[in-house]
């Protein structure tokens, strides 16, 4: 999914405060492309508090602005919008939002191609083939950025757009198919759907079978699996140490390992704990609710310091002209 949600709305307007002060239609672009991803993280959010994956909304909002890559992504995103490398459609955004909103908690009537083509189009690339860019948004006709360097000072990447390849009698992935089509066998084809032959996860509403390799329904919650990606609940559930599909671990409650516990929790001494604030110490990865376990930038030549949950500074890109 080529969207991107910014990762708050005082570091966009911090990052961007040229562009705001300097000219109204740009101020409106980028509104409009704030809005629409707040209102992304929003709808997201809800379904995952809805599915039963996370307990509210404030945890789910913390996770998705700093952890994931759309919203760190998100302030460069704007900036190139403001600058016509990247054009907002409004009319797709919002068919976009209404999916999402409305997505089922349950595999087998959840309509992934759907969901993925609908937002796939709320920012269209505008640079063309061979011309320089930094994010695959900028790139037309669903094109990429292919990065051959990384800016030393800003470290930001730079790169050449480069234009998708159809190659449907020769496939090596999804990515040489038509949208909608997958690559099964050297050959691009509809998504099989239940019933039909498969040879990888992506069924339509329904799991490839691994043994049989044929889609077939989800596993009900209590039912055998071998993977959590057959799971029917497909946010709030995993294939357990047991083998069968079971619900996520909620505060306090018993847990084998690292998988068990709901996303904002950690398995700690038998039993599903918090996990650590940005600023606590952590001394693990997945301590952290938000950001990362690192020293930092603290100068420590004894190596006393303890480790902390920092979010790292994700460097506004756009230093390259407007179209």
């Amino acid at each position: 999914m080529r969207t991107a949600v910014v990762s708050g709305r005082i570091a966009l307007l911090l990052a961007l405060g040229p562009f705001l002060a300097t000219c109204d239609d740009k101020a409106t672009v980028l509104g409009d492309a704030l809005a629409f991803s707040n209102e992304m993280a929003e709808a997201i959010c809800s379904v995952f508090v809805r599915c039963g994956a996370l307990p509210n909304r404030e945890i789910c909002l913390a996770k998705w602005r700093v952890d994931s890559r759309e919203a760190q992504e998100g302030p460069t995103l704007a900036a190139k919008t403001a600058k016509g490398r990247v054009i907002y459609r409004s009319d797709i955004a919002q068919q976009c939002l209404a999916l999402i909103r409305g997505a089922s908690c349950r595999r087998a009537m959840l309509d992934e191609q759907a969901l993925e083509t609908a937002c796939d189009d709320v920012f269209e690339g505008k640079v063309p083939d061979g011309q320089p860019c930094e994010i695959d948004e900028e790139c037309a006709g669903q094109g990429s950025c292919i990065v051959t360097a990384v800016d030393r000072r800003s470290g930001c990447p730079r790169g050449q757009c480069v234009g998708r390849t159809l190659n449907a009698n020769a496939c090596q992935g999804d990515h040489h198919c038509e949208r909608g089509q997958t690559c099964i066998a050297g050959k691009c084809g509809p998504i099989p759907g239940p019933g039909e032959a498969c040879s990888k996860p992506n069924c339509r509403q329904s799991v490839c079978d691994a043994e049989k390799f044929v889609c077939r329904a989800p596993t009900p919650t209590g039912g055998a699996c071998r993977h959590s990606s057959e799971c029917d609940e497909w946010l709030a559930s995993l294939c357990a140490h047991d083998g069968t599909c079971r619900k996520l671990v909620g505060a306090g409650q018993p847990c084998v390992g690292f998988g068990d516990c709901s996303p904002h929790l950690r398995c700690v001494g038998g039993r599903c704990q918090p996990r650590k604030a940005e600023g606590e110490i952590c001394t693990a990865e997945d301590d952290c609710l938000v950001g990362q376990c690192r020293h930092g930038d603290i100068y420590d030549p004894n190596g006393t310091e303890p480790k902390r949950c920092l979010v790292p500074v994700t460097p506004l890109c756009d230093g390259l002209p407007a179209l």
